[in-house]
């Protein structure tokens, strides 16, 4: 006989209401997003056609063993719409053993504005705040953008990045959209394709358009350099650096601004272990701003810090433990073992919340001209498949944290050699909606 229990009932009321809290938060976030999207563009082709003051710029690229991407990814810093003499590319070459630091070199004697910064192998290693540390030891643009080792920004990308940061002088930081360039090799790279596109619209620009709150993604983002220096520069001890750095950016009261029409495209994890440990990095990296933040949160100046710490706090204790809840009462109750005294039309409950988040993810990849039938199909199932490894993520995050005491180590994520047909033909396709628009 299935065991019954008031508590059982309170357990799965609440893990609803957690649940249905989140999903009801980004349906509101969603709408704004699109609102975002609409002015946008309007604000691109404005930009774009009125001149602006160019300073000297240094892009900071940290890499560690990225001999298979390191060449596309110089030669697509050169190839950016902005004045070669008031550009430098540094790469820092983090105590690699494979051959970056040799292709980098030979790229650096055919461009004087590419650099190599060596770290010894014996100092390397140390994580991606320590190597843009080093690496700003040898910049000398007066703004500093980062990008991944893997990173194929468009041409206009950066312009339209330092653009809005001279444009507007509350403006400490301003990032821009990164997409997958390796969308199409399997079925879970079509998953996190769809989950970047959500997740950047979502949460970049539905954040930023209520509360002016944007957080930088690790690449593809320019900065001050007198604003870094005054933040005290990378917290070495951060895993997620970016979004670290980002809540003392706001502490400083500046502001970061989210521009979804600076593009740039990186390699996403193709296998699912690869995909676990990048995610479980990430999720370290939350727990140490959680940490580190959410015991000053109520002494802060800025009280708009609140609203990422609380979402944050939410995402990876509130809301992952109802999710917990809710699997185990529905997986207990299909084996006939509990039954909930409550009455409702709880499934019916469940299919609505499942649609919800069906229907963000379809306004979303909207917003990127990619609503197909495939990736419509793909959005339908994510409630069930995809989104559920996370609470593996979550789980491995912990016992590394609290077991283990992993630190800031690098802990990169695998690249692959993808045909150049590939890469062009998912680059040049924004490309071309990007010249539709008037630039």
């Amino acid at each position: 006989m299935p065991y019954t229990s008031v508590y059982i009932d309170l357990l799965f009321l609440a893990s609803a209401i957690g649940i249905w809290l989140f999903l009801l938060f980004n349906v509101v976030l969603t709408f704004f997003a699109f609102l975002h999207g609409l002015t946008s563009e309007k604000e691109r082709q404005r930009l774009f056609s009125e001149p602006f003051p160019l300073p000297f710029i240094s892009i900071l690229v940290p890499a560690h063993n990225e001999g298979l991407v390191i060449r596309r990814t110089i030669e697509a810093m050169l190839e950016q719409n902005y004045p070669r003499e008031r550009l430098e590319v540094i790469i820092v070459n983090d105590g690699s053993d494979d051959d970056t630091a040799e292709i980098v070199r030979e790229m650096a004697l055919r461009h004087r504005n590419v650099k190599l910064v060596d770290v010894p192998k014996e100092e390397g290693g140390k994580g991606k705040s320590r190597a843009l540390n080093v690496g700003l030891e040898h910049a000398m643009g007066d703004v500093i953008s980062v990008y991944d080792a893997d990173n194929r920004p468009e041409p206009n990308s950066l312009r339209y990045l330092v653009a809005n940061l001279v444009d507007d002088p509350k403006l400490g930081a301003v990032l821009g959209k990164v997409r997958t360039i390796n969308a199409r090799q399997n079925l879970l790279t079509r998953f996190i394709n769809i989950e970047f596109i959500s997740f950047q619209w979502i949460m970049q620009g539905g954040r930023y358009k209520i509360f002016n709150l944007a957080t930088l993604p690790g690449t593809n983002y320019v900065i001050w350099r007198k604003v870094l220096e005054k933040a005290g520069r990378f917290d070495e001890e951060a895993i997620a650096e970016d979004a670290e750095l980002s809540i003392r950016l706001y502490e400083l009261g500046y502001r970061i601004k989210f521009v979804p029409y600076a593009v740039t495209w990186e390699q996403e994890p193709q296998q699912l272990k690869v995909f676990i440990r990048q995610r479980t990095r990430w999720a370290q990296g939350m727990n140490y701003i959680i940490r580190k933040f959410l015991k000053v949160a109520f002494q802060m100046k800025n009280r708009r810090i609140m609203v990422d710490l609380f979402y944050m706090f939410s995402l990876y204790y509130i809301f992952f433990f109802a999710l917990i809840l809710s699997d185990v009462i529905a997986i207990l109750g299909l084996l006939g073992v509990v039954k909930l005294g409550l009455v409702g039309p709880f499934t019916f409950i469940w299919f609505l919340a499942a649609m919800l988040f069906f229907m963000e993810l379809l306004i979303a990849i909207s917003l990127e001209e990619e609503e197909n039938f495939s990736n419509i199909l793909l959005s339908f199932i994510m409630y069930v498949t995809y989104c559920q490894i996370w609470i593996v993520v979550v789980f491995r995050a912990a016992f590394l944290s609290l077991v283990r005491k992993r630190g800031a180590v690098w802990d990169k994520t695998m690249r692959y050699r993808l045909r150049e047909r590939t890469e062009d033909s998912m680059v040049s396709r924004d490309r071309v909606r990007e010249l539709r628009g008037g630039s």
